[in-house]
């Protein structure tokens, strides 16, 4: 029954997401299949990879569905500027991550 709720609430969280062939790939690309499978990282709005070539580690006890929404406009809702991810380092995340339009994520290589 744990399970079939697990599932469900996947299934629910990637209905919602405007941009699901971009969550499928940042999630299977970026993440250990054990965590992609989950989905935690939805996309959506417009979001641009300049450059994927670095890491995501999921640093929480508990991955969830969704914990990292990337291009919401649910703070500004009028905002239309595209969320653009620079990623050539390891990007370490600890828990529930929020990234609203318009912000520009850059992990350098050699960073974290």
């Amino acid at each position: 029954m744990k399970r079939l709720k697990a599932v469900a609430c996947i299934v629910l969280k990637f209905l919602k997401v405007r941009s699901p062939l971009k969550t499928l790939y940042i999630n299977f690309k970026m993440l250990p299949f054990k965590q992609a499978v989950w989905l935690p990282i939805l996309i959506y709005g417009k979001v641009i990879f300049r450059s994927m070539h670095g890491k995501i580690v999921l640093k929480s006890e508990r991955i969830r569905p969704g914990m990292i929404g990337i291009g919401s406009t649910k703070w500004y809702p009028g905002y239309k500027s595209p969320v653009i991810l620079t990623l050539d380092g390891t990007w370490e995340i600890n828990g529930n991550l929020p990234i609203g339009m318009g912000a520009y994520v850059l992990i350098s290589r050699g960073g974290y």
